[in-house]
């Protein structure tokens, strides 16, 4: 009835994981169906001093039966990710989602398109997922990323294309918001990629990102270019880059993401 990734490096907690399916057992006893459990994950870093958790008590009522409405607003560095989604397995099927073969960084698409289709959804504030973070190989390591940066502009493209589906007009107001703040995150992370490879050619490779969104949306364009992230990814010159790159690693020292 339910669907869940849980990618090779990661794991979940088993006292979680059974709360998790209790819930989801009394739910479709009583006949309430619900399209979208959401749960904690958990950064399980090498090295980190601490655990940081990614929550959802700000914007979530845990163990209500909720709909968008019942949402918050997210706060910068939260947003929904695979880790944190369990879809009702009917909802994955009628959204049509096909991820691309061969292709690393899908899981933002897993988030993206089905969640329009998703009209109920529960918070259980449990610790389910660890993701963990430690190999130099793995797909989020930075020096990673960068080689493989056509597989992030390529999932940026395709949020895009998702995010400005005129299907996407009859949405709801609260899930076109979050899959803005999702694209704004992804576009913002492969602008930093970007500017951290240094070379003239990923310097294009950035202005190309950004004029391929002009082109398509000048409203998007303008709003991203308005936003705090857009604003930093975007200084100008060589030691605006330098502060652009510095702020990314902070925020990566501070929340832990790769």
């Amino acid at each position: 009835m339910y669907f869940k990734v849980l990618d090779s490096d990661d794991w979940f907690d088993s006292k979680a994981l059974e709360e998790v399916i209790n819930t989801l057992r009394v739910n479709a006893e009583a006949k309430k169906t619900v399209d979208l459990l959401i749960t904690n994950y958990v950064y399980e870093k090498e090295g980190a001093r601490r655990q940081k958790k990614m929550k959802y008590g700000n914007i979530l009522s845990p163990g209500k039966h909720l709909s968008w409405n019942d949402m918050g607003s997210f706060r910068y560095g939260q947003y929904l990710m695979m880790h944190s989604l369990i879809f009702r397995t009917d909802i994955l099927r009628k959204s049509g989602l096909i991820l691309p073969e061969h292709t690393f960084y899908v899981d933002n698409l897993f988030v993206n398109v089905p969640l329009p289709y998703v009209k109920s959804l529960q918070y259980l504030d449990v610790d389910l997922y660890r993701y963990y973070i430690g190999r130099d190989d793995q797909s989020v390591n930075e020096e990673v990323m960068i080689r493989r940066i056509d597989q992030q502009l390529k999932i940026n493209k395709l949020m895009l294309d998702n995010l400005l589906s005129a299907d996407r007009e009859s949405d709801p107001y609260k899930i076109r918001q979050i899959l803005y703040h999702h694209f704004e995150i992804v576009t913002s992370i492969s602008s930093i990629l970007l500017i951290k490879a240094g070379d003239r050619h990923s310097l294009l490779m950035k202005e190309i990102l950004w004029s391929n969104i002009k082109r398509k949306s000048p409203f998007l364009h303008n709003r991203l270019r308005r936003g705090l992230p857009g604003i930093i990814v975007n200084l100008s010159g060589t030691f605006g880059r330098l502060i652009s790159s510095s702020i990314y690693d902070v925020a990566q020292r501070v929340v832990g993401f790769n």
